[in-house]
């Protein structure tokens, strides 16, 4: 059972409890942060996570990275009117 707490799309809390792992809170209690950040056409992913690890003691963290690509936009159309280029006047025969 987990919440996770979003900061404008870039920064993430995160807090949750394992179930039937001990009986003391702290036992199941994990914690964990994240950022995400967009380069250009690339998206970047970074996740922090600490987790108990229960009657043998000690902590686990876990650090993960992750990439995702996006195709480049493709170029608008070429319109007549649009990227500067003069329009027709009224009643004069467009060029082919």
């Amino acid at each position: 059972v987990g919440a996770e707490v979003g900061l404008l799309s870039l920064a993430f809390l995160r807090c949750g409890y394992a179930l039937g792992q001990d009986t003391a809170l702290t036992r199941g209690l994990t914690l964990g942060m994240g950022a995400r950040i967009r380069v250009a056409t690339v998206q970047v992913r970074v996740d922090y996570a600490i987790i108990p690890l229960g009657e043998l003691g000690g902590m686990q963290h876990n650090i993960q990275f992750g990439f995702a690509f996006e195709p480049a936009p493709k170029p608008a159309p070429d319109i007549p009117g649009a990227g500067g280029q003069a329009l027709p006047a009224a009643g004069t025969p467009a060029k082919p």
